[in-house]
């Protein structure tokens, strides 16, 4: 095969181009034409046509014939640049322009909370501990000093009981000093024991001194006639039974502190005020007086009639028996707790 490159169409007005010089890659050279010059440059032929005069209208040229090609060295053939491939076009996506949202705090890990739960319970565990400690100290003191004081108390309440208490009935009611205010106020036992004697109708506002049994067998009275005894042979205020107390009706000068107790009518009140400052009130339920001969002490040691919770006070009235330095009669008054 040839390469032949065919010359270009002439035109009227414009003048023949000259055919373009043939080239030839390795294969053998066409004859050489004598109208033609060719010059060869390297292993590359160049044919350069002469230029012709034209004429104004010149016939289309008839195609030119083959042209011999001129041997040359043999080269391999080389091989044809394909042609490149239309770019491939990659649709980008459209480029975000809003802020990325914001992110969430990271979670923890159980591990890590429970390692934080921990040192938090650590780090109060501490400060607990101590107040605990500090909590038990301070009841540990308040427990010894509850203790000292009512040693104390029961101290000071035993103290009276052996200076009023005596084992002959000849001491009793021969003291007729004035019990004030002053002592009565000062006056001091343990909380559950009874203290003092209020009873408005016949003014009387007295101690009450714990009393036992003198040397004869018969309860003990108080040595001063201003005082109430109460037996400690008997129950304690607001205790179920019947709380016995006893005083003088007189002196060998002067009146006692229950000179006008048989003047007590039903419904008449009475209190009593315990160690701990409480106070109980009694109503009266009867006044009974009695002769000394065959008075029954175990009656006077009980409550009276249905009473659960009972206070009965007894004196001594009537005559003087000078052979036996008491009066020939007994009163006693009955009351009941009166419950609120």
């Amino acid at each position: 095969m040839q390469d032949v490159i065919p010359p270009r169409r002439q035109t009227r007005d414009r003048p023949a181009q000259p055919a373009r010089p043939v080239i030839s890659y390795g294969r053998p050279a066409s004859p050489v034409v004598p109208a033609r010059q060719a010059r060869v440059i390297s292993d590359v032929s160049i044919a350069t046509p002469k230029p012709a005069v034209v004429p104004s209208v010149v016939p289309e040229a008839p195609a030119a014939p083959p042209v011999a090609a001129v041997p040359s060295a043999v080269r391999p053939p080389q091989p044809t640049a394909p042609a490149p491939a239309a770019p491939i076009v990659i649709a980008q996506p459209p480029v975000q322009t809003t802020s990325p949202p914001p992110q969430k705090p990271q979670e923890k890990t159980p591990k890590k909370t429970a390692r934080k739960r921990r040192n938090l319970i650590k780090g109060r565990r501490w400060p607990l501990v101590g107040l605990a400690v500090v909590l038990l100290l301070l009841t540990g003191y308040v427990a010894y000093d509850t203790l000292m004081t009512n040693n104390r108390l029961r101290t000071e309440a035993e103290q009276p009981v052996q200076a009023s208490a005596t084992p002959t009935a000849a001491a009793e009611g021969t003291d007729e000093t004035e019990v004030s205010t002053d002592m009565l106020s000062s006056y001091q036992v343990a909380a559950h024991l009874p203290r003092a004697l209020y009873i408005d109708k016949l003014s009387i506002a007295a101690r009450i001194l714990p009393m036992g049994v003198n040397d004869l067998g018969a309860i003990q009275s108080p040595i001063n006639v201003n005082d109430a005894g109460w037996y400690n042979g008997s129950v304690e205020p607001g205790e179920t039974g019947a709380m016995f107390i006893d005083g003088h009706a007189s002196g060998a000068t002067r009146q006692g502190l229950f000179a006008y107790l048989d003047t007590l009518t039903v419904g008449d009140e009475i209190q009593v005020e315990k160690g701990d400052g409480e106070r109980l009130t009694y109503r009266v339920l009867a006044v009974e007086t009695k002769p000394l001969e065959g008075f029954d002490m175990k009656q006077a040691l009980l409550p009276y009639g249905n009473a659960l919770k009972g206070l009965n006070i007894m004196t001594c009235t009537g005559e003087w028996i000078d052979e036996k330095k008491t009066y020939d009669h007994r009163v006693v008054v009955y009351t009941e707790q009166v419950t609120e």
